[in-house]
């Protein structure tokens, strides 16, 4: 048996452009992917710091600080303090109160969690904090002047 001499092999064709158009299609789904992904986040990010930096309502002010202290951002978290605020009794300035709170992280941990009690009265708000291996509770007392509500008292941080 004998091949004629003028049968060409069959060859595939090529599917390099396919796969050419397939890869840059992924990569824009891709990207597209992610953009679509930072824009929701951001706009959860900001739609959650807008209500961590309302002040005309006592809970976002006290959600606010508990949130600057579990970022160790103590000057924020001061921010919501009134100018004549008590921890403990007794009255601080922005340095005894960073003092106050780098101290509670030394002794205990960092503050890892922390719920706020909404059916409490606003003005008299108790906070179950979760700090290392401990959950205890804070009172914190809130007063509204021009409009904006401050942290008056604390008895722990």
């Amino acid at each position: 048996m004998s091949v004629p001499h003028n049968v060409q092999p069959r060859l595939r064709p090529s599917r390099r452009g396919l796969w050419t158009t397939l890869g840059i299609v992924g990569g824009l789904l891709v990207i597209l992917l992610l953009a679509f992904g930072v824009l929701v986040t951001t706009g959860v990010i900001v739609g959650l710091s807008a209500f961590f930096h309302t002040t005309n309502q006592p809970v976002p002010v006290a959600a606010h600080y508990y949130l600057s202290i579990l970022g160790q951002d103590y000057t924020e978290a001061y921010s919501d303090l009134d100018p004549h605020a008590m921890i403990n009794g007794q009255p601080v300035t922005q340095q005894s109160f960073t003092t106050l709170a780098t101290e509670a992280f030394a002794h205990n941990g960092k503050v890892t969690g922390y719920t706020i009690d909404q059916e409490a009265d606003p003005a008299h708000l108790p906070i179950t904090v979760h700090r290392g291996a401990r959950i205890y509770q804070v009172h914190l007392q809130l007063q509204q002047e021009h409009g904006a509500w401050k942290i008056i008292s604390a008895d722990g941080i």
